[in-house]
């Protein structure tokens, strides 16, 4: 759904920005989905994420220009000539305090009529359907090929936050 939205909303010779790319799946989605003018730039404060991404990238022979940018994001972060801003699932991991900043660096660098699409999870009233939903999210995360390690590193970072 994400990759739907973007080819409605990303301009040609445009930038896209990724910021939380982790292993670069939704860099690899929106490849399929937009045209090859468009460039990429993925961020992430995590090194192995983003040799994770580079590789995945790499291996599906990814063709356009892609930067990646080891940054954190509770520092900000400069956008620029970007037609469209990703965070998907990546929110919920910047302290409260940073969040209206780096939404703010987001729209600043953002076109005439380019997008932010914004993902995050949500716990409700009802626990049940909470642990099922957390019960998917991290049957999601190894499909998509992170260890148990790298689940249990996320979960207790989000905690801190």
């Amino acid at each position: 759904m994400v990759a739907e939205l973007a080819e409605d909303i990303v301009q040609p010779g445009s930038n896209v920005y990724d910021l939380g790319c982790s292993t670069g799946t939704t860099l690899l989605m929106l490849d399929r989905a937009l045209p090859a003018d468009v460039n990429f730039i993925g961020v992430d404060d995590s090194r192995d994420m983003l040799v994770k991404c580079e590789s995945k990238l790499r291996e599906h022979q990814v063709k356009r220009k892609v930067d990646l940018e080891c940054t954190d994001l509770h520092l900000g972060v400069e956008i620029k000539d970007a037609s469209l801003a990703l965070m998907v699932l990546t929110l919920q991991f910047l302290r409260p305090l940073h969040r209206e900043h780096l939404v703010a660096d987001v729209f600043k660098g953002l076109r005439e009529n380019g997008g932010l699409i914004l993902v995050e999870k949500v716990l409700g009233e009802d626990s049940h359907f909470n642990r099922l939903f957390i019960k998917h999210y991290y049957d999601f995360k190894r499909r998509n090929g992170y260890s148990e390690t790298e689940i249990a590193q996320k979960r207790e970072l989000w905690k801190t936050c």
